[in-house]
């Protein structure tokens, strides 16, 4: 992939032992790649260095993994509807909050808000019970943020600073905002995407939910902490981090199953080529890396680009890819997996549950439910379909059943996928790696709502040419009955372009601009539909009262109004009426 620039480091528990940058930091200057003194914006790898702030708490006595989390968080109230959230909830993404990236990062300096104020007033609800599974979310790791600042009496940033990122020195390295230290921000990689054959360059935005995306650091510095993360916490022959710290971010705390991968404090759990790893992807405007770390081999890597190449529309992102590829060839070239014949699974003899039952759609449950977002749920549902009584087919893959409800793939291996039941013994969730997915209804599988908005766009368009062919016969013949059936048109001729304007932002919207807020042309589009209800409404309004029009005059003024007020109930329930 074309980024301008790379950088990478790999680190054993004595140190560095490879380091190099390539291409460019910044394409205008062409101002080389340099680990040493090129700043990047590290991400979600900032969930890392939180993780370990929080668990350095822990360990020092200051909170309890198992505290509620409002026994930190100040005057900021914490939404707790299912139960009380735990410190421990937060850094297993198993609070619970919903999802959203919208509004995340501000572009002008003015607008940012402090920790405090910003989880105030943005903090989504939570969607699920707090460790029932795992849902990735930032907003969880921000809480966090202010859980240190609670048990320690200190700015998150002053905190991390003094017992993180100094012990281990990380003097390039800063979460402090909104003045971030001028002189990382003068060393500071630009960010790009490559969109259409061109790449376009971001500008520094400033992030509110800091705590798990702001890390500014250079690739050296990360080089720091992985080698202290394999040598129980020591660097530069000081123990920075205390071996208790270094025990709890390499343990498992939470699998949503025995047979598959989970979290641990501060990192996801992976495995290849027969190898337990532990690592944590990072992205930013611009900006997107890999911290992998192999305990067993004493090994870790980071590297970073500058550069985050998510094509409008593409699920999964060529972002993930890019770091999966590079994962590979690493652990091939220096670890490759030895010749072992992998048994192929045997199917369960018996089982309770008729396999019928897992036939469906299953979506993350990260997934947004209370802004536009949520349609993005769609296209991320992955589909259960049945082979046979003892296999299914999950995505585009072969699973064979080896227990009632524990799955494992047709090759053998590692790979399974475990459903969690209801009291009714009726799957409710799907599990894939450290990922959780819960079943929908029929309702709202990608199929039926796919057939739902392909036939209001068929009543659109039909609502239209019967419109035209109206027009051209009633407008002489009735004024009043005319502009009742150009209104109609019109309101109809609005929702086409609802569609096509939302067509269009899939398409071809750059996800990053999510994040600075609703874009404009997204605001206009999704303001069309009450535009073509006020249209509607005027049009029955004047059709109703017209003293020539027929029985079918009526029946085509009825049917187009009812068809108008149905499709915005839909349109609710998707998040698609205003913004």
């Amino acid at each position: 992939y074309p980024s301008p620039g790379v950088g990478v480091v790999v680190a054993k528990s004595d140190g560095v032992i490879h380091m190099q940058g390539y291409g460019l930091a910044d394409r205008a200057s062409e101002r080389p790649f340099d680990p040493m003194e090129t700043v990047v914006r590290a991400g979600s790898v900032s969930k890392c260095f939180t993780a370990a702030a929080i668990v350095t708490l822990a360990n020092d006595g200051k909170l309890s993994m198992d505290d509620p989390v409002d026994m930190y968080t100040g005057d900021v109230t914490i939404p707790q509807p299912f139960g009380p959230i735990h410190v421990k909830n937060l850094l297993t993404h198993t609070a619970g909050f919903d999802d959203t990236i919208v509004d995340m990062h501000e572009r002008d300096v003015n607008d940012w808000l402090p920790l405090d104020e910003y989880l105030a007033t943005e903090l989504p609800p939570p969607a699920m019970p707090p460790g029932l599974c795992t849902s990735y979310s930032s907003w969880d790791f921000a809480i966090a943020g202010l859980v240190i600042e609670g048990a320690s009496g200190m700015p998150y940033d002053e905190y991390v600073r003094q017992r993180i990122l100094e012990p281990l020195g990380m003097t390039r390295s800063s979460f402090r905002l909104p003045d971030p230290p001028e002189d990382l921000m003068a060393d500071l990689a630009s960010g790009y995407n490559f969109l259409n054959g061109a790449y376009k360059q971001y500008p520094f935005d400033y992030i509110k939910a800091s705590p798990g995306i702001a890390l500014l650091t250079t690739t050296e510095n990360i080089g720091h902490f992985i080698t202290a993360q394999l040598n129980k916490g020591m660097w530069n022959e000081a123990q920075a981090l205390a071996p208790e710290v270094i025990d709890a971010m390499h343990t498992t705390q939470f699998t949503n199953h025995e047979k598959i991968r989970g979290f641990t404090y501060g990192f996801a759990e992976w495995r290849e080529n027969g190898l337990r790893i532990i690592f944590h992807d990072g992205n930013a405007i611009g900006h997107m890396g890999r911290l992998l770390i192999i305990p067993e081999k004493n090994i870790g890597f980071y590297i970073a680009y500058n550069i985050v190449p998510f094509d409008p529309g593409a699920i999964p992102s060529e972002a993930g890819r890019l770091n999966r590829r590079f994962t590979t060839a690493f652990l091939d070239e220096f670890f490759p997996e030895t010749e072992t014949e992998k048994a192929p699974p045997t199917p369960v003899s018996e089982a309770k549950t008729p396999i019928s039952s897992f036939e469906g759609q299953y979506r993350p449950t990260n997934h947004s439910r209370h802004t536009f977002q949520k349609i993005a749920s769609l296209m991320e549902q992955v589909p259960v379909t049945i082979v046979d009584e003892t296999s299914i087919i999950v995505g585009s893959s072969r699973y064979v059943r080896v227990d009632n409800n524990l799955f494992q793939y047709e090759e053998g291996g590692e790979s399974y996928v475990p459903f969690r039941m209801n009291e009714n013994g009726e799957p409710t969730h799907l599990f894939f790696g450290t990922g959780s997915y819960e079943k929908v209804s029929k309702f709202e599988s990608a199929p039926v709502q796919q057939t739902i908005f392909i036939t209001f766009l068929l009543l659109f368009f039909t609502m239209i040419l019967t419109g035209l062919v109206r027009l051209s016969i009633i407008w002489n013949k009735s004024r009043a009955l005319g502009y009742a059936d150009a209104l109609m048109f019109v309101a109809a001729l609005v929702n086409m372009l609802f569609f096509l304007g939302i067509a269009n932002v899939m398409l071809s919207l750059d996800t990053m601009e999510l994040f600075a807020g609703v874009p404009p042309v997204l605001a206009v589009v999704l303001t069309l539909p009450i535009v073509s209800s006020l249209f509607a409404v005027c049009a029955i309004a004047i059709a109703m009262r017209s003293n020539v029009l027929g029985k079918l005059g009526r029946a085509y003024h009825a049917l187009s109004f009812v068809v108008m007020m149905v499709f915005l109930p839909f349109l609710w329930y998707w998040n698609l009426i205003g913004f």
